[in-house]
C-alpha cells in the first residue's frame, strides 16, 4: 500500500466532519481515475493531486470548523449536475489555493451561429507566469465485457462510455485553444494558453465477485473502486445485518460518514424496488464507509454491448 493511498484515506476520507468540505477535499485530493499518454495535453496524476492536497490540508482544517465561506461560494450558483458541482469545488479550490490563479472559469466559445466549446478554467501558474487551459470531468463508470478495454465501461444510464469520454476530452475539449475562434477570443482576454491540462476523477465500478482489479495501461495510479451487481445478486448476498444508505447523485464524491438515517437491508431492498436505472448504495461498519456500489435491474447488462454510447 502507497503513502498515497494512505493519505487519501487519512486525510480525505473521515478527517473532515462537514459535507462540503469532504467533497472538496475528494475533489483536489482523491486518486486519478485514469492515466493517458498525450503529447499535446497534460493528465494529472495521483502524486500531483496528493502534492496539492497536502499543500492545502491546513485550510481545509480551518474551513470544517468555519465552512461558511465555502458553503456561501456554492449558494452563489446552485450546481443541479454533479459535473457543475465538482467544477465548483474545484473553482474555490483555485480562488483560495497559494499558487494557481483563475483567470476565466467556464469561458464560452462561439461563432456567429453556434457555441463551439467552453472552456472549462483558464489559470496563471504564479510560480512560472504560465498561462494554462484546464478541463475537468467527474465520471463514474461500471465494467462490462473485457475490463482491460475502455469501450466496456459504461456510465450507469448507458448514454457514456470512458473511451468516447476520452476521446471527446483529447480531441476537442482540450484543443479549443487552437480553434480559431478560441485563440480569437483568448486574444481579446489577453491570455495566451502555453499548456492544456486534464482533469479526471470518479470511480470503476467492477462486477461483484470479479477475480481482481485488471491490469490495464490506462488505469490511473490507485483509481478509486467500487462494485456492481444485480437487484436479486444484491438481495441473496447482503448481509441481513449490515447498515445501508442508499446515496444521492450529490452524495457521489467523497465517503460518507454513519448519520441517523442509515437504512437495515429491508428498506433498502425496498428503495431499489421500483429502481429502472442503477442506482448508488454505500455499505457502513461503525461510522465509517467500507464500500459502495450500484445496484442495477437485472437485465440492466442484456443489451449493453449494443448501445452506440456518446460522450458527454
Amino acid at each position: 500500500m502507497t503513502t498515497a493511498f494512505i493519505r487519501y484515506n487519512a486525510a480525505m476520507a473521515y478527517a473532515y466532519k462537514h459535507p462540503a468540505v469532504r467533497d472538496l477535499a475528494w475533489s483536489i485530493g482523491s486518486p486519478a481515475l485514469v492515466q493517458v499518454d498525450d503529447s499535446r495535453t497534460t493528465w494529472k496524476t495521483t502524486e500531483w493531486f496528493t502534492e496539492i492536497h497536502e499543500a492545502y490540508r491546513p485550510f481545509l482544517k480551518q474551513l470544517d470548523q468555519q465552512p461558511d465561506e465555502l458553503l456561501l461560494w456554492l449558494a452563489e450558483c446552485p450546481c443541479h449536475r454533479l459535473g457543475s458541482y465538482f467544477e465548483k469545488l474545484w473553482g474555490f479550490w483555485l480562488t483560495t489555493n497559494k499558487r494557481y490563479r483563475l483567470l476565466q472559469a467556464n469561458l464560452p466559445v462561439r461563432d456567429l451561429t453556434k457555441t463551439i466549446g467552453e472552456f472549462d478554467f483558464l489559470v496563471e501558474d504564479t510560480r512560472t507566469g504560465e498561462h494554462q487551459h484546464w478541463e475537468l470531468a467527474v465520471k463514474f463508470y461500471l465494467g462490462v465485457g473485457k475490463l482491460d478495454q475502455t469501450c466496456h465501461w459504461w456510465g450507469p444510464m448507458k448514454r457514456d462510455r470512458l473511451d468516447l469520454k476520452l476521446t471527446h476530452m483529447q480531441q476537442q475539449q482540450c484543443r479549443l485553444s487552437e480553434h480559431p475562434e478560441g485563440q480569437r477570443l483568448l486574444a481579446e482576454k489577453g491570455i495566451e494558453v502555453t499548456s492544456r491540462c486534464a482533469i479526471m476523477k470518479g470511480r470503476l465500478f467492477y462486477p461483484l465477485n470479479a477475480p481482481g482489479i485488471i491490469d490495464a495501461q490506462w488505469f490511473g495510479n490507485l483509481h478509486l473502486q467500487g462494485w456492481w451487481t444485480t437487484r436479486s445478486e444484491f438481495t441473496r448476498q447482503a448481509n441481513p445485518n449490515g447498515q445501508f444508505k442508499s446515496l444521492d447523485k450529490v452524495q457521489w464524491l467523497s465517503e460518507i460518514q454513519a448519520t441517523d438515517n442509515l437504512q437495515p437491508l429491508e428498506d433498502t431492498l425496498r428503495h431499489l424496488e421500483d429502481a429502472r436505472q442503477p442506482k448508488m448504495i454505500a455499505i457502513l461498519q461503525g461510522r465509517k464507509e467500507i464500500s459502495r456500489g450500484f445496484i442495477t435491474p437485472d437485465h440492466w447488462s442484456d443489451s449493453i454491448q449494443k448501445q452506440p454510447g456518446r460522450s458527454t
